[in-house]
């Protein structure tokens, strides 16, 4: 656990800053100011991982293995779940502060990461209860069906049949259906952008941990250079084993992110599908969005991409980038300080609804 003074340095600390493509709220390593180095707890993270084995090469192994899911630091947060009649039908886990039981709330739908053929609810549960606690909202954490034994439109349509059902609900589960946040992190994200294009009436606000905005890599939305990342020679071996999932600039590069969108779409299915590929949607009158980036994750053109689009489309949207961070770092609840900073304005973000 690290110093809870931390976050109030984090809460003082950012600053907008012209990135390239847009501007975004930039905030430093609490504790450290170089420039190409990235935050102590992400490094000890990465060297704890490798010691314990990786996540393995299988589809099996990979989704076995949530030995990034944080550390529980919420406090009075209560969990139950119940099975949604959905096909297939699937699990939602909810967490709820005990402050608010005999109150109405705003309700999150979280949507999990994971490639969309991995990642689980348990990954995500520190973050969703810390959520839950500094929101005062009920967040609904689903399990959605993974690809490729399910591919698309199976988890998009789960989630709108959750949509469904926290509207016809609203008054048993104690829920304000008028104040509806979607929130997911990367894969789970891109599944939420579309959500929000899809359902723009019913969703109030945004929250996407660096989102997957495009499964088509027939064309580039922005051109991938490792310039364009700050790198130290001492952490030099770090960042790039975390460039490495996203980068296009590499036929290696190219073929992991082509063979995680085949398991994802069938075949002779449309990839600029906005249920897909969010980018390529009406990006008008979309509803508030916040997108939280990590500086050293090869993904993170797609935040900025997708800003841009949304804010020449006339939306309000928030670029935020915690340097020093690299991908699911939101997992990292508890380990991370950005993760609970992050959490932080994402629950700001849900009260001031």
């Amino acid at each position: 656990m690290y110093n809870p003074k931390l976050i109030k340095i984090l809460d003082g600390s950012g600053k907008t800053q012209n990135i390239g493509l847009t501007d975004a709220i930039v905030y430093p390593i609490p504790d450290d100011d170089r420039a190409g180095y990235m935050d102590s707890r992400e490094v000890q993270y990465l060297i704890d991982r490798a010691e314990h084995g990786g996540h393995g090469a299988s589809i099996e192994e990979i989704r076995a293995d949530h030995f990034n899911k944080g550390v529980d630091i919420s406090v009075g947060v209560t969990k139950t779940q119940f099975t949604l009649d959905a096909a297939p039908e699937c699990k939602v886990y909810v967490y709820r502060s005990t402050d608010t039981a005999d109150k109405v709330v705003p309700a999150v739908m979280y949507v999990h990461g994971g490639s969309f053929f991995a990642g689980a609810c348990e990954t995500v549960e520190n973050a969703c209860k810390l959520l839950a606690e500094r929101s005062w909202a009920a967040v609904f954490s689903i399990d959605y069906a993974l690809a490729p034994e399910y591919p698309f439109p199976c988890a998009f349509n789960q989630c709108v049949n959750l949509l469904d059902y926290l509207k016809i609900n609203a008054g048993v589960l104690k829920i304000d259906a008028q104040k509806l946040t979607l929130a997911g992190d990367s894969a789970g994200a891109n599944i939420c952008a579309a959500l929000a294009l899809y359902r723009k009436e019913q969703v109030r606000l945004q929250l996407l941990w660096y989102p997957v905005v495009t499964l088509s890599f027939d064309e580039y939305l922005a051109e991938w250079k490792e310039s364009d990342f700050d790198i130290s020679d001492e952490h030099r071996n770090f960042i790039l084993t975390r460039l490495a999932l996203g980068r296009i600039d590499t036929p290696a590069g190219l073929e992991t992110v082509r063979t995680i969108a085949r398991m994802y779409i069938p075949p002779k299915t449309d990839a600029h599908d906005p249920r897909i590929s969010p980018y390529f949607g009406d990006l008008t009158s979309v509803p508030k969005c916040i997108i939280f980036a990590a500086e050293f994750d090869g993904l993170r053109y797609h935040g900025e991409v997708y800003t841009k689009a949304l804010r020449d489309g006339g939306n309000d949207v928030t670029l935020i980038r915690y340097k020093g961070t690299c991908h699911a770092f939101v997992q990292r609840t508890g380990i991370s300080p950005q993760a609970e900073h992050s959490i932080m304005l994402a629950a700001q973000a849900i009260k001031n609804l």
